[in-house]
């Protein structure tokens, strides 16, 4: 008779929850346009800065809207299900309500090889 084997219990193993635009249709884009021009609007009339915090001209409006595009792609990426990517939203739509006439601040950042990339732009609110 050989060993016999420790049973392994599968059962306390938890798969991550599927992440992305499995969950979306493409053909949907319901406030989509509405969400992109708001976060573009936010963008263009922002208060902008470079990496050590000195102000610098805003970003023109073609790049407002790769700015507000990829913030709404990575919100999509980023969600689990559709009503988080919802929430997620809702939050950034929202959010310019409650800043009672402050602007968005952006901190454009600068990568270690010397030249801006997309990802190396980040938004925050004013406090």
């Amino acid at each position: 008779m050989g060993a016999q084997q420790p049973q392994q219990h599968h059962a306390h193993e938890q798969k991550p929850p599927p992440r992305g635009e499995l969950f979306t249709d493409q053909d949907d884009r319901t406030n989509i346009d509405e969400l992109e021009s708001l976060l573009t609007y936010d963008m263009v009339g922002a208060d902008w800065s470079d990496s050590l915090g000195n102000p610098i001209p805003p970003c023109s409006v073609e790049e407002a809207v790769d700015i507000s595009q990829q913030i709404i792609k990575d919100a999509m990426n980023t969600s689990a299900t559709e009503e988080t990517f919802l929430l997620h939203v809702a939050a950034l739509a929202g959010s310019s309500l409650l800043r009672s006439g402050r602007s968005v601040q952006v901190q454009k950042m600068i990568s270690g090889d010397g030249f801006n990339h997309p990802g190396d732009i980040g938004a925050q609110q004013l406090e």
